[in-house]
């Protein structure tokens, strides 16, 4: 069913300033941590190591993270100074590798990607609380849009040379703290305000838990991720068309349902997107069934490989619908979940690439090489498919989407020039849709992701915009309106 109630999703965490700092973040993480625009020199031996350490250093920083959070025991303010400071480190870490990426300067090089990846890593938990802050729904249109803005960024820069485009992705963290501090300077505007709030930890944890989240949902993160670094580093050494074409085709696929997720979301109800994750995911399927063709047919690796890349689209937005659903329910705030997924996830990109280091040193065949990554691809898919049972068995999707309505048409209409007449904001017309439905305080607290402090003060505002003193006034208005 088409949503009627688009005006307010684009606010707080999917506000367009929101997804414009998270997609400078995920261009600076892309280039620097899976390409060649910083971590490159003549000596492969230096890259290699610097990529290592940067791995290492990035579940260092999840870890630190969470032990901060942990000592503090909340997380609830905006931590721009920490921002500010990480920022800058990985601004260091960059020029480093820029200046030292020749021969003789191998030291100050793997420092700089020892930097890199702390700065990054603490850049995504603090793009990543942002993400999860307002509730699943919110959490889908800022990793969707971020993504996707993010890859078309990334084909902008394919045609660059190496040196400006090394100077360009240097530079993204600073441009990403400026859209959080500008984020942060704004939250007295309701457009873009977001509250952090710790989880209600109403949910019965089910199965193994460790820090909080479920285990099988970490081995599945590990798993995943150990293939995708095994076969973003293998890969390109043995099989994968060089050139930057075959990176555009690549970066135009993951663009395309990165978009294609943020339009569903965005245009229609969130059960339109439960059936585009599943598309998503099904693509991953096709991928690995014609890279497996592959093995035989080399022709057929191309579309394999794209096939693949769309559906990876996918399963990162499951991850952090997950996520969000595990910030929800935990007892742990969400940078402390988020550390720990993310470090989750940094071991298994770490070990994958590890493992296709070890494995380029050995002088092996295009039928042997074919045969390792189709078996890291089947990996990819038990893991995909592994993801969606757990996320069948919880209805994540269903069950928190603030701008789905139980209302009729006439009824949302007429909330619409109700708010329209009385001037509310984005997200006082929301809460009216709410109150209209029937619905406490106590709900809708829970259900927007905000104190319940914050919606009485809105339910204030909106009484005094409107001119109505009570919640009776404000439903026979609305039945005034629907009659007239």
């Amino acid at each position: 069913m088409f949503d009627q109630n688009k005006g307010s999703k684009l606010s707080g965490a999917a506000s367009w300033l929101a997804i414009l700092g998270a997609a400078f973040y995920w261009v600076w993480l892309d280039r620097g941590m899976f390409d060649d625009a910083l971590l490159s020199s003549s000596q492969q031996g230096a890259v290699e190591a610097a990529t290592v350490i940067l791995m290492v250093s990035s579940v260092l920083s999840f870890v630190a993270v969470y032990a901060v959070v942990a000592r503090r025991g909340r997380w609830t303010s905006w931590p721009l100074r920490a921002m500010v400071v990480v920022s800058w480190v990985g601004l260091l870490g960059g020029l480093l590798c820029l200046v030292f990426r020749g021969e003789g300067g191998v030291i100050p090089f793997c420092l700089g990607g020892a930097l890199l990846g702390f700065a990054m890593g603490c850049q995504n938990v603090v793009w990543g609380t942002v993400a999860v802050s307002q509730g699943v729904e919110k959490t889908v249109l800022h990793i969707s849009g971020a993504w996707g803005l993010s890859l078309f960024l990334n084909l902008l820069m394919i045609p660059l040379p190496k040196c400006a485009e090394g100077v360009a992705v240097m530079m993204l963290p600073l441009l990403s703290l400026v859209c959080y501090g500008a984020l942060y300077r704004l939250q007295a505007r309701a457009r873009f305000a977001i509250e952090f709030k710790e989880g209600t930890g109403d949910v019965a944890a089910q199965g193994h838990q460790a820090f909080g989240i479920d285990v099988q949902f970490l081995v599945v993160i590990l798993v995943f991720c150990g293939a995708f670094g095994f076969v973003s580093w293998f890969a390109p050494a043995n099989l994968s068309p060089s050139g930057s074409q075959d990176a555009a085709y690549l970066a135009l696929a993951r663009c395309a349902v990165a978009l294609g997720f943020f339009i569903v979301c965005y245009a229609f109800s969130m059960k339109r997107v439960e059936l585009l994750l599943r598309v998503a995911l099904s693509l991953v399927a096709a991928g690995v069934v014609v890279l497996t063709i592959g093995v035989f047919v080399s022709s057929m690796n191309d579309p394999g490989r794209i096939l693949v890349a769309m559906g990876y689209s996918g399963f990162d937005i499951l991850v952090w619908t997950l996520i969000s659903y595990y910030v929800r329910t935990s007892k742990k705030c969400a940078a402390q979940v988020i550390a720990v997924v993310m470090a989750a996830e940094q071991i298994g990109i770490s070990l994958g690439i590890g493992s296709g280091m070890a494995i380029d040193h050995v002088e092996i065949g295009a039928f042997e090489a074919s045969i390792f990554l189709a078996a890291m691809n089947y990996l990819l898919l038990l893991a995909c498919f592994a993801l969606l049972r757990r996320y069948d068995r919880q209805s994540i999707l269903l069950g928190d989407s603030p701008a789905d309505s139980s209302l009729s048409g006439d009824a949302n209409a007429a909330v619409d020039l109700f708010a329209k007449n009385a001037r509310l904001t984005v997200r006082e017309k929301e809460i009216a849709f709410l109150l209209a439905e029937g619905r406490n305080v106590p709900f809708i607290s829970k259900k927007l992701f905000v104190s319940e402090n914050t919606v009485k003060s809105h339910v204030r505002h909106i009484y005094e915009k409107s001119g109505v003193h009570n919640r009776q006034e404000l439903l026979d208005e609305l039945e005034v309106i629907r009659g007239a």
